[in-house]
């Protein structure tokens, strides 16, 4: 009986599949995320990014709907054991046109894309969401629907760990 038991539970952890695609993927090792941390990144189709304000100033960042392409990228630090108040993340959120997602854009041109830098901790003074006014954005078709993205940038009013982000989206 017990191996009956064993053999149900093995098969109904291993053998089922998801049918639903994702547009995550998580890389704890690629060659922007740092090695202390887990980064992730998603396309997310039919989106847009509204910067808005709250009412003491703050920029924040609101995704509707639209016939836009978001392009959000996350470094999430693996929390410092015994420390409180410990998390610390940093997101990317940009938007591109699907009709035409080819784009070579720097510095000020950058405010197209509605490109927008969040550090996220217990950093006092030191955390919110910012504009990307300095950086490079780079897509470039590879095949029928495979583009490569390449992205600098430089925040000049926070320390920041992501600097550069190079993936290979499909749209």
């Amino acid at each position: 009986m017990r191996t009956f038991l064993f053999i149900v539970v093995y098969f109904s952890f291993f053998a089922c599949k998801s049918g639903q695609q994702t547009n995550v993927s998580e890389k704890p090792q690629s060659h922007h995320c740092p090695n202390d941390g887990v980064c992730s990144f998603e396309v997310l189709k039919n989106k847009s990014v509204v910067l808005k304000y709250d009412s003491t100033g703050q920029l924040y960042p609101e995704i509707n709907d639209s016939k836009k392409i978001v392009i959000k990228f996350e470094y999430k630090r693996n929390e410092i054991p015994n420390t409180q108040d410990g998390n610390y993340r940093e997101i990317v959120y940009f938007e591109i046109d699907p009709i035409n997602p080819e784009v070579n854009f720097e510095d000020s041109e950058l405010k197209t894309t509605n490109a927008l830098f969040a550090r996220l901790c217990f950093c006092r003074g030191q955390t919110g969401y910012y504009n990307i006014k300095n950086g490079k954005l780079s897509i470039k078709k590879i095949n029928e629907s495979n583009y490569g993205l390449e992205f600098d940038f430089k925040i000049e009013e926070v320390p920041q760990v992501i600097k550069s982000i190079s993936e290979n989206i499909q749209i």
